[in-house]
């Protein structure tokens, strides 16, 4: 794909703030109630194939009295954070709060394991990814918002108890959970941000961890990613600035500053991405002027510029083979052809129904696409040309203080589930559909 200077105008509309929900443990299966009114929405743009506009794929959409599982959380007073992941074979949910963790069956809805965060925090984020013999190592990240963040990791046999101790390292995960690349593709290191502007590379394998550091940020990280080939990490954060470092060394390989050092101090960069075959960088800008670059990185003069937005991007991904790039925003989602750029496809809701399109992801032999918007999960098929929805129905308000948030729950292989909170206090899970 061969880039020179351009600017990609695709404009869009404004955005409100996002909240992570707040919630709090102690789980139960329950009974799955009856279906409630259908939600609907205004869309000024849809899917489509051959002129032809996106049907509804048979009983959709769901809503949450629909979920095939439900897993109920008991509300403490405020503030209590959760988060949700599913191991990648699909055979464990673990949910987390703020003191404990359940390991469960979904099979069974059985809880196999609890376990217990050992420092206090005010709101947690996971990761959970295969380890040795069919293993599971279990990341779970604990603010305090203090910047003595902690991470701890517990290695989980295949019937989700733990083996042997956990072990606590320094450190969170970038971009508050909105980038789950924080673990290689091999499972076998993480990156870590710490004190804001540093990040350490830690041996999944090594208790003792031998740490390779990436010093050089003079703001917030926000989005720290692994290539394909493993070699390289970039990172970028409020500082304004694209690095690459080497991941063996931590040696500082090119630096992308921003393009007006006068205002400096003003930018907010939320997300950087490699193409499927490490030969591009995405990196979107957050202000003073909302945008997404591309860069060559065999010529980093080549660049790519999308955009101007009126609001941030911190939703991009790349089909498998990187043909199709999809980004997320306010209110939108766009699909765009990587040779040319040009937008392929275009989903656009009105402005009465305005939130952030989050957790793109490509699945399916990239058939399908899986996004987060307004409360609950949409997904387009695009060989059937038909749309889903599983997610709240028009009644259900949550209540004061509440903000209900779709999970980061990555879609599986064949088995696949994938779930989100809603406002009564619960999990709703799903499974895909084939």
């Amino acid at each position: 794909m061969l880039f020179t200077t351009l600017v990609v105008s695709l404009g869009l509309l404004q955005a409100s703030a996002l909240t992570v929900p707040t919630r709090s443990h102690g789980v139960r299966e329950v009974a799955v109630a009856a279906a409630a009114a259908i939600p609907t929405l205004t869309l000024l743009s849809d899917f489509q194939k051959d002129n032809v506009t996106a049907s509804w794929a048979p009983g959709h959409p769901k809503v949450w009295g629909q979920a095939e599982k439900k897993f109920s959380i008991p509300t403490p007073p405020l503030p209590a954070g959760v988060d949700a992941v599913f191991t990648e074979d699909g055979k464990f949910l673990l949910l987390t709060n703020v003191t404990d963790t359940d390991v469960i069956r979904l099979d069974t809805g059985a809880v196999v394991s609890t376990l217990k965060l050992k420092f206090p925090s005010y709101g947690t984020h996971t990761s959970v990814s295969a380890a040795p013999g069919g293993e599971y190592d279990f990341l779970v990240a604990a603010s305090n918002f203090t910047w003595d963040d902690k991470v701890t990791q517990q290695r989980l046999s295949q019937d989700g108890v733990p083996v042997g101790p956990s072990v606590d390292r320094p450190g969170f995960f970038s971009n508050g959970g909105f980038d789950p690349t924080v673990v290689d593709g091999d499972g076998k290191r993480v990156l870590l941000a710490i004190d804001i502007d540093d990040v350490h590379v830690y041996d999944l394998d090594d208790v003792n961890s031998s740490v390779v550091t990436l010093t050089g940020h003079t703001d917030s990280i926000q989005s720290i990613v692994f290539s394909p080939d493993k070699k390289t990490i970039a990172s970028t954060g409020f500082d304004g600035h694209v690095k690459l470092w080497d991941a063996a060394t931590g040696t500082l390989v090119h630096d992308i500053p921003p393009e007006d050092p006068e205002q400096a101090p003003d930018y907010q960069n939320w997300l950087t991405r490699f193409s499927p075959d490490g030969k591009t960088l995405l990196y979107s800008i957050g202000s003073p002027l909302p945008e997404v670059k591309l860069v060559q990185l065999n010529n980093l003069t080549d660049v790519v510029t999308l955009g101007p937005f009126s609001y941030w991007v911190r939703s991009a991904e790349w089909n498998s083979d990187g043909s199709l790039l999809a980004l997320g925003g306010f209110p939108w989602l766009l699909v765009l052809r990587s040779s040319d750029l040009a937008v392929v496809q275009e989903w656009r809701v009105d402005t009465e129904h305005w939130e952030e399109v989050l957790f793109l992801h490509w699945f399916d032999k990239d058939t399908k696409l899986r996004w987060s918007y307004l409360n609950g999960t949409e997904m387009y098929d695009f060989e059937k040309n038909l749309k889903y929805r599983w997610g709240p129905d028009e009644d259900d308000v949550p209540p004061p203080g509440w903000v209900v948030l779709a999970g980061d729950w990555f879609p599986f292989k064949s088995e696949g589930w994938f779930g989100n909170f809603d406002s009564d206090s619960s999990v709703r899970v799903w499974s895909l559909p084939e």
